[in-house]
């Protein structure tokens, strides 16, 4: 009797911690909680779990999902997000410039320079894909273009990473 007892207790703790995450959700505290960045990325996947459960079309919360799986390493995972967020939105520069940093940390740079040019396309004032661009460049050991795109980065926003990247790059 006590090992049902254990098993109901159980249930009643996933059907509370259920309720209590749709009411915080409902509340709106939910929904920027994950963003906050105070609380544990594995609990912030359950959010953005639930979030889009209730809502499959949320494509700023798919993205934010997908950006959170690449960091956690979950690429398959992050890219479906993305994926997702192009069947929606075809035209979306953060779910292509998202593809094409999942494919850069697969090493796949020709694919993820693709990627990133596709998003440069549809927004060509965003100084991270340069960035990104350039830094898949100077992966695949094209340093002139690289450079080329390092410096379209800082034209838009300077960044002393940035300098500093192009400067190794200009004392080889």
């Amino acid at each position: 009797m006590s090992l049902f007892g254990v098993k109901y207790r159980v249930i009643v703790m996933n059907n509370f911690t259920l309720t209590l995450l749709i009411c915080i959700f409902l509340t709106g505290l939910a929904y920027a909680h994950p963003e906050s960045g105070h609380v544990p990325d594995s609990i912030a996947e359950t959010e953005y779990e639930i979030a889009i459960d209730l809502d499959s079309e949320d494509i700023k919360t798919r993205y934010k999902f997908g950006i959170l799986l690449l960091r956690k390493g979950k690429l398959n995972e992050a890219r479906k997000q993305f994926e997702e967020v192009i069947r929606i939105k075809p035209d979306d520069f953060h779910a292509h410039e998202g593809i094409g940093l999942v494919l850069m940390k697969e090493r796949d740079y020709k694919d993820a320079e693709s990627w990133f040019k596709k998003a440069v396309s549809i927004d060509s004032k965003d100084e991270m894909v340069y960035y990104h661009l350039g830094s898949v460049y100077r992966m695949m050991g094209k340093n002139a273009e690289a450079i080329e795109m390092y410096k379209k980065s800082l034209e838009l926003k300077e960044n002393p990473g940035i300098l500093t990247e192009l400067g190794e790059l200009k004392d080889k």
